[in-house]
């Protein structure tokens, strides 16, 4: 048989979630909150630990008012335990109170856990003691012999039995709560003050000479190369075909900048535009990049023919774990030249200079430039969406009209409006986008006053229901978004 009781034959004694008190070194008590049911043959149960908001409170004074926050995840012995806490007062940030009665309560049940701890103490003390005054009289006496009953073999074999009966059933006794183990909390642990704490990263930021290990930490040496605007760094590193094999790698995992995201959030003209034509024009007979063979585990899914029904893959939000798939989270992570819109979104949301935007779009010769219109609007770039929109005046406008252009590039002039119609004008290759939603990023609240003065559409929306509000909030100024709000 198994000796694991079910869990429908156990007895719980606390639910999951409930609070508890138990007993500290101070012989104060602590706070906690259990993570799993407990049941009468638990020893040890996750708990989640509460701790002052205030970290300058004393231990020792514990009152209604004395607010707890949530701390770190650990492990209680049962026998720990003082009581359980049926409710508290919850308050905003997840920070609770203890009522009046509860804190009376744990306190009367500590006292007498330390009352009854110090009268056992005393009363081994006085056992021993008597024990030594006895010792002493027997050895003045003569010791003194009796006789004793010789028994039967039978009456043996009877007594040993029943003496053993009587022993086996006096062995299980409940454990008193003068025996309670005191919590060792964490917050006594000290600070190990051998740390190197590093200014900045020895790898990255930094010109410690660094050994050859990889292909890929060699590669990641660009990045060093560009926050330290080292330019023959990444010119070597650029025409070492032999143990460089792309610096175009990503720092860490997916989503991680590189180099060249390094160079345009710098503003550095320079190893931007080394970096870039080595991406569109990349050297060829490079070294290639270490792949372990056979690693990849695949994630089994049950069959229709099994259960009847279709399942779901197990993966990780299913309780399945990675295994040997997580030493592949840094493979393949490698900017190619398909990703330029992802460069130019990002040199746009990182407010990159006019000069960074021109060298990205020129170099990448980029052949969708109305999506480059629609970012740079999006982000209350309305500099670089009027320098786009003159370069592509000669492939055509796209739906867009001169009102469009007007209210994206003009400071101060006067708008030239020679039809109502020209102010609603939607860009039909520019999620329809009207002169209204153009104005509303430019910091001179004018132009879009006279917009809706000639035709009131406050809420007129584009081909993602985006109203000119929105995109007001990104202007580089708060009066149209006043203006608006004020409508």
């Amino acid at each position: 048989m198994n000796d694991s009781t079910p869990t429908t034959m156990k007895t719980p004694i606390y639910w999951k979630k409930t609070f508890l008190t138990c007993r500290s070194p101070t012989n104060s008590f602590y706070l906690c909150r259990t993570l799993e049911d407990v049941y009468d043959d638990t020893t040890q149960i996750r708990i989640q630990w509460y701790s002052f908001v205030d970290d300058n409170r004393d231990e020792n004074d514990i009152d209604e008012n004395t607010h707890f926050k949530i701390s770190f995840e650990d492990t209680l012995d049962i026998q720990a335990i003082l009581t359980s806490i049926p409710s508290v007062v919850t308050y905003a940030n997840k920070i609770i109170t203890l009522k009046k009665k509860d804190i009376v309560r744990t306190q009367r049940l500590l006292h007498k856990s330390i009352q009854i701890e110090s009268n056992q103490t005393t009363d081994g003390s006085k056992v021993s003691q008597r024990r030594k005054r006895k010792t002493a009289g027997q050895q003045d006496a003569a010791p003194v012999r009796k006789r004793r009953r010789t028994k039967d073999v039978n009456e043996i074999d009877e007594g040993t039995s029943a003496s053993s009966a009587k022993t086996t059933a006096t062995k299980r006794t409940e454990v008193s709560k003068a025996k309670l183990f005191k919590v060792q909390s964490n917050r006594f642990l000290k600070e190990n003050q051998n740390v190197t704490e590093h200014e900045v990263d020895p790898f990255f930021e930094s010109n410690t000479p660094a050994p050859f290990i990889s292909s890929t930490v060699q590669s990641k040496l660009a990045i060093r190369a560009v926050l330290l605007n080292d330019a023959e760094l990444l010119k070597s590193l650029i025409d070492d075909i032999n143990r460089v094999y792309s610096v175009h790698i990503r720092r860490d995992f997916a989503g991680s900048p590189s180099a060249i995201h390094y160079a345009i959030k710098n503003n550095n003209i320079q190893l931007l535009e080394m970096l870039v034509a080595d991406m569109v024009e990349p050297k060829t007979n490079r070294c290639v990049n270490f792949e372990v063979p056979g690693i990849w585990q695949a994630a089994e899914k049950g069959s229709i023919g099994t259960f009847r029904f279709r399942t779901a893959e197990v993966m990780s939000d299913r309780g399945a774990l990675e295994g040997n798939n997580a030493f592949l989270k840094v493979t393949e992570q490698v900017i190619s030249h398909s990703q330029r819109m992802e460069l130019i979104e990002y040199a746009i949301r990182h407010h990159c200079s006019p000069d960074v935007y021109n060298a990205l779009y020129e170099k990448f010769s980029c052949s969708s430039a109305i999506d480059c219109v629609c970012l740079c609007i999006e982000n209350g770039r309305r500099d670089l969406a009027s320098i786009t929109m003159e370069k592509i005046k000669q492939r055509g406008r796209y739906g867009f009209n001169e009102l469009h252009y007007q209210v994206l590039k003009f400071d101060d002039d006067e708008l030239r409006v020679k039809r109502a119609s020209e102010v609603t004008k939607k860009a039909k290759d520019a999620y329809q986008m009207t002169p209204i939603h153009c104005a509303a990023i430019n910091p001179n609240a004018k132009y879009l006053k006279q917009l809706l003065t000639i035709v009131s559409e406050v809420n007129i929306p584009d081909k993602r229901n985006r109203r000119p509000i929105h995109y007001a909030a990104v202007s580089e100024g708060t009066e149209p978004l006043e203006y608006l709000l004020s409508k």
